[in-house]
């Protein structure tokens, strides 16, 4: 009686062992995988323009010259509005006053003081950010210093330059499954980094206002690039 025991014992440890080494076994299986970034570009035409222009007035007098610029400012922004701009859609970016200084034999000799008010416009329907330019430096803008364009609404956009980059990025890792051998499985892990868009070219210009002819300001607004990335582990089999 005592030897069946120990004879069940026995058989049972060696079952227990077994088992154990066939766990262990299958965690040394290791998957093979690709991983691979897909790109995905939709071109857009531009919708909306952001016009960047100052008020800048001189005087020796600082009060003098804060108060001509806010007279001008005043008459700008007034002819904004009767163009049709939003007041929400004004914003001021930048205001600064400050002296001019020069050495002279060694000193410091100080001059006019100079006061900038800087504003940014949205304009919204861009076929009139030429004539914008036109109404805001007739009424005293005498500094000009940016015309950038965007998309107002990108969400759709984003969406087929997703899709885009999917199919790219499953290209990419059948291309490199294929060409080693090997048959492309399904996908194990995918990210996203993140959608974006921006224009084609820059519009950056910045320039003195002081003789502007009465000729109308042409602009072309162009188009931006939403691009999307996307980040794929694929299984091989």
């Amino acid at each position: 009686m005592k030897k069946s025991v120990i004879i069940t014992s026995v058989f049972l440890s060696c079952i227990t062992a077994f088992s154990s080494c066939v766990v262990k076994e299958k965690k040394m299986e290791k998957v093979r995988t690709v991983t691979v970034t897909g790109t995905g570009e939709v071109f857009v035409q531009n919708d909306q323009a952001a016009i960047s222009l100052s008020v800048v007035t001189k005087n020796n007098d600082v009060k003098i010259a804060a108060s001509e610029n806010a007279s001008k400012m005043t008459k700008v922004l007034d002819s904004l509005y009767e163009a049709g701009i939003a007041k929400e859609d004004i914003s001021t970016s930048n205001y600064r006053i400050f002296q001019d200084s020069k050495y002279v034999n060694g000193n410091t000799v100080y001059g006019q003081y100079n006061v900038s008010n800087n504003i940014n416009i949205l304009v919204k329907d861009i076929t009139k950010a030429g004539e914008i330019i036109d109404v805001a430096v007739k009424a005293g803008a005498n500094q000009f210093s940016s015309i950038n364009y965007s998309i107002s609404s990108t969400e759709e956009y984003e969406k087929q330059a997703r899709i885009l980059a999917v199919k790219n990025a499953q290209a990419t890792a059948n291309t490199l499954a294929t060409s080693s051998g090997a048959v492309l499985g399904k996908v194990i892990e995918i990210s996203e980094n993140g959608g974006s868009s921006g224009p084609l070219n820059s519009n950056v210009v910045s320039a003195k206002l002081y003789d502007y002819e009465a000729a109308s300001t042409p602009v072309q607004g162009g188009k931006s690039c939403v691009t999307v990335t996307v980040y794929a582990t694929y299984e091989l089999e």
